[in-house]
């Protein structure tokens, strides 16, 4: 008995933890972030520089660009090896809005990217997102006035702070994300990456959620049903079934 008691006992001190965490993250208050780049029509239709026509046809589009610093020490656009300058891109591109997905993670990339882009920012909303959490947490030190999305640490952190207590939101509301846009595909290797639960909590601090890439009807469906702001679309026929839904911000 005093064993069953001890075990009871401790259960209910985790509980009270776990308890008092949980009402510490619903209790924060988080300011909402204006910026133009938030200022596009709803749902956002995010699609690839490769998708020309779309760019040329709809400049309320936003315009993923996936970005490298090649051998040069230059930034560039699709390819490391043999990619278009970045600085060329970006004045090709000045009516649009902007992500910017930084996929070298090298030295010093964050004072070049804080050295160049606020030459555009009067034109150009740009948001800056990264799978690695060190390039946007270092460039956001620099460079304080542009949104910045989500790395893979924290979709990791997220979905694992929703399994760490014994109900469906776990300690979510507690879980730490510094950006202003969860970017995020549906799976990684056919693990969820984000759900309903995810979504609500990312809405309830303000913030935004753009889903994708979105490659087949399946995923626009899923995506759909945990509404986004935003889709990362890579396929023409699927962001025309998309665009009839867009209404004003």
């Amino acid at each position: 008995m005093k064993v069953l008691g001890v075990i009871i006992g401790t259960s209910l001190i985790i509980l009270m933890s776990l308890g008092a965490i949980y009402f510490w993250g619903v209790g924060q208050v988080f300011p909402k972030f204006d910026h133009p780049f938030f200022e596009a029509k709803k749902p956002w239709i995010v699609v690839p520089r490769s998708l020309e026509q779309e760019i040329e046809s709809h400049p309320e589009d936003i315009v993923w660009l996936e970005v490298f610093r090649d051998s040069h020490g230059t930034l560039v656009v699709d390819k490391i090896d043999s990619g278009i300058n970045l600085t060329d891109v970006l004045a090709q591109l000045s009516s649009h809005r902007i992500v910017l997905n930084v996929k070298s993670n090298v030295e010093d990339i964050d004072r070049q990217l804080a050295e160049l882009l606020p030459k555009f920012l009067k034109t150009t909303p740009i948001l800056l997102q990264s799978e690695y959490d060190i390039i946007l947490r270092s460039t956001k030190e620099s460079l304080a006035n542009i949104p910045y999305g989500a790395s893979q640490s924290d979709r990791l952190r997220l979905n694992s702070y929703e399994g760490m207590a014994p109900w469906s939101a776990g300690l979510l509301p507690a879980a730490p994300f510094h950006g202003d846009v969860y970017v995020t595909a549906l799976k990684w290797k056919n693990v969820p990456l984000v759900d309903e639960l995810v979504a609500r909590e990312i809405h309830r601090r303000q913030k935004y959620l753009l889903i994708g890439p979105i490659t087949n009807l399946d995923e626009l469906h899923q995506a759909q049903g945990l509404a986004p702001d935003g889709f990362y679309i890579t396929d023409a026929n699927l962001i025309a079934l998309l665009r009839p839904q867009a209404v004003a911000h």
